[in-house]
């Protein structure tokens, strides 16, 4: 997942740049794109496309089923996005969710990447399937989004003397 701030060539060349330098982290070469008739089809993307001997292909017009799993993935992280931002503001009454959506929306592919698929018969999540690994994260250590958080204060941090009495730390939000 990459987040854009505009939906220009140049930031989609960042998005695909990360996600190049990701899949080689895990081993994993891109050889062809298969992507929809927007963006895509910018001089840029081609560009870089054809300097890294990388084929292209693109869906018809209005063919969403050409790409049913990415628009699958799409669709459930807007869910599960929603969800967490309803539920944050349900627990906390006087924070407006909205502006926290890109770090929700971080966190559910977190969980949708480490999340076992119960239908396959090895019952590896997207990340081992993806690095080709057998090493299974510890949902132990999972923190779920918007839960409370304590940051301890900034004298204590840096060895400073501190008050006895105050607080030693400050409360806030868990992003991920």
């Amino acid at each position: 997942l990459h987040l854009q701030q505009t939906p220009d060539a140049d930031e989609t060349l960042k998005g695909k740049l990360a996600f190049e330098l990701h899949a080689q982290q895990h081993g994993v070469a891109i050889l062809n794109y298969h992507a929809d008739n927007g963006i895509f089809r910018a001089n840029k993307w081609l560009h870089d496309c054809a300097l890294k001997q990388q084929g292209i292909t693109f869906a018809g017009v209005n063919a969403h089923h050409q790409n049913g799993r990415a628009e699958r993935r799409i669709r459930l992280l807007q869910e599960l996005t929603r969800t967490q931002l309803i539920h944050l503001s349900h627990k906390w009454k006087r924070i407006n969710a909205a502006p926290l959506w890109p770090y929700a929306m971080k966190n559910s592919n977190e969980c949708l990447n480490h999340t076992p698929n119960m239908q396959s018969k090895s019952k590896q999540t997207s990340a081992q399937l993806f690095s080709n690994s057998e090493i299974q994260d510890n949902p132990k250590f999972r923190i779920p989004f918007g839960a409370p958080c304590y940051i301890l204060q900034q004298p204590l941090q840096a060895s400073q003397p501190f008050h006895k009495w105050k607080n030693r730390a400050v409360r806030g939000l868990y992003l991920g």
